[in-house]
């Protein structure tokens, strides 16, 4: 279970007071339609604008239906195109188109910068298994935790902890380390196995928690450090063949 989706509603939600946020994590598909219903809806302010000097528009043709005449012309205008078949006469359409292209400047640099920084952006490629399991490791219970890169090129100065995430006193969440047989800066390929061996006096506060796993690491292609992180609640810590000790039985006994 991740940590967060980011396509969530609650998430979406939650960015509406963060729009930048909001636009950089959607999707692409999301972030052409937003900036679309954005761009009519200027459009279509402008051109109710423009109609409430009808007369100030010189160039007007009869074949078509004013307001549509009306946005077309907002579009000329913030794009400068310039065909010169509709033009402004009066002062409150001037006015109007001033501003609409104030508007164009600012509207254009917001969307190029938006773009460009969800290019540049460095999306995570780490694959987390969807379960942890404890088994016998040399007779002793250990915590494995698999994952691997979805890109075929190296991972370098890999980074990975575990923490256990439980309630404690007083109902404040506390969190423990977890410390894993894997030494910092090792490069990742594949595949990796993380192990954690277990405490038996600690039997991982009872199963009363979840495991929080964070990676981080440096893509070897575009040499930029990116993170990952990933959530495991109880329900996917699978027990399996364990010796005879109070590790291997979690739940109380009747």
């Amino acid at each position: 279970m991740p940590i967060s989706e980011p396509n969530s509603p609650e998430r979406w939600l939650a960015h509406w007071r963060e729009p930048y946020l909001l636009l950089i994590e959607a999707s692409w598909p999301q972030f052409l339609l937003l900036v679309t219903a954005a761009y009519v809806l200027i459009h279509l302010l402008f051109a109710a604008l423009y109609l409430l000097d009808p007369t100030g528009i010189g160039g007007l043709s009869g074949g078509m239906a004013l307001p549509l005449q009306a946005f077309f012309f907002s579009v000329e205008t913030m794009a400068t195109i310039g065909y010169g078949v509709i033009y402004p006469l009066s002062h409150w359409v001037h006015v109007v188109m001033t501003l609409e292209a104030l508007a164009g400047l600012i509207l254009v640099a917001l969307i190029t910068g938006l773009s460009f920084a969800r290019f540049s952006r460095m999306p995570h490629c780490i694959r987390f298994a969807e379960t942890v399991q404890v088994v016998s490791v040399e007779g002793t219970p250990a915590l494995l935790i698999g994952l691997n890169s979805k890109r075929r090129n190296t991972i370098l100065d890999v980074r990975v902890q575990a923490v256990w995430k439980h309630a404690g006193a007083g109902g404040l969440t506390e969190y423990e380390p977890l410390p894993l047989q894997l030494p910092d800066g090792l490069p990742l390929q594949e595949q990796l196995t993380l192990v954690h061996r277990l405490d038996p006096q600690r039997p991982l506060q009872g199963l009363e928690g979840a495991l929080l796993i964070s990676f981080s690491g440096v893509d070897a292609t575009l040499e930029r450090p990116f993170h990952a992180a990933h959530l495991y609640d109880a329900s996917q810590i699978l027990w399996r063949e364990l010796p005879p000790t109070p590790l291997a039985s979690p739940a109380p006994s009747p």
